[in-house]
């Protein structure tokens, strides 16, 4: 009896493996299919910067399965949200996430405010509707603070994963304050287990600039990185070099933007940061704890 349960044992563990690997080929492939021309929503200019950006390999890395559901912190021009929300829209779910824009209120001219606050609100409002077709209706947005709009406010430990692709220099940039209210709304949302996923441009880990310093010129250490994930309760779980760059030299007088594409500088010096390319990142993912 005892050989023919542990036989039966290794006969599940086999299976459990199987349908692992399967679950893994399955999303790997969707991931693909997403990132192909089979996905009509992307751009030549979104297939332009694919080789720089390595989409991919970046989500397979991160473990993005299609039935998840993935919050993407500021979405910017939309360049991965035209690939997270087709990989989403049928099994998942896309939400995008933003900084509470009360909290730059002050940097905004006092007679533009009221017009500030509309515009990034409207935005909000209006994200179900615009992305219907992109994401599905059940995509929308919320922003990683106390708002005036908090029915669109994230549960706790409601969602898989979130993604900051190239946005936590700025909140870097603002100081510790900034970086801890970011990274504690994120570990707020995941569920135990969840998955933090960031890249951002690297800063040299022998830098003496400030992380403040290096977050205004788009950089972070990878270290910095690490020490405020973990003190909001984060543990690492990987990092990879897919988008490594040893020619970027982090020295550039217009910070990461005088690299390809933004070109900041314009003319000056294009030939040498076309030389250079796109700038060297870190990726890592991150993991909230399972609960005890």
């Amino acid at each position: 009896m005892l050989i023919q349960k542990k036989k039966l044992a290794g006969a599940v563990a086999l299976i459990m493996l199987a349908i692992g690997a399967d679950a893994s080929a399955n999303s790997a492939t969707s991931i693909s299919n997403a990132v192909s021309e089979k996905n009509g929503h992307r751009t030549a200019a979104d297939r332009g910067r694919d080789e720089a950006r390595q989409p991919e390999a970046v989500l397979n890395f991160f473990g993005v399965e299609p039935n998840m559901t993935v919050v993407e912190n500021v979405p910017g021009s939309g360049w991965y949200s035209r690939i997270l929300g087709p990989l989403l829209k049928e099994d998942g779910l896309y939400l995008a996430a933003q900084a509470n824009p009360e909290l730059f209120l002050s940097a905004v001219p006092a007679d533009r405010q009221e017009r500030f606050l509309n515009f990034v609100y409207g935005w909000q409002r209006s994200f179900p509707e615009r992305n219907a077709e992109l994401a599905g209706p059940g995509a929308k947005a919320f922003f990683y603070a106390t708002d005036r709009s908090s029915p669109a406010h994230l549960a706790d430990s409601s969602v898989d994963m979130v993604l900051d692709i190239r946005s936590i220099h700025n909140l870097v940039s603002g100081g510790p304050e900034s970086t801890k209210l970011l990274l504690s709304e994120f570990y707020r949302v995941l569920k135990p287990g969840g998955v933090l996923g960031v890249v951002d441009h690297r800063e040299n880990e022998g830098s003496s600039r400030t992380p403040e310093e290096s977050g205004a010129l788009g950089y972070v250490k990878e270290s910095h990185m690490i020490k405020i994930a973990e003190e909001a309760g984060f543990v690492l779980a990987g990092r990879s070099e897919i988008l490594a760059n040893p020619e970027d030299t982090k020295d550039h007088e217009g910070g990461v933007w005088s690299l390809p594409p933004t070109f900041t500088l314009g003319d000056k010096d294009k030939e040498k940061y076309a030389a250079i390319g796109e700038s060297d990142r870190m990726v890592m993912k991150f993991v909230k704890p399972e609960a005890n």
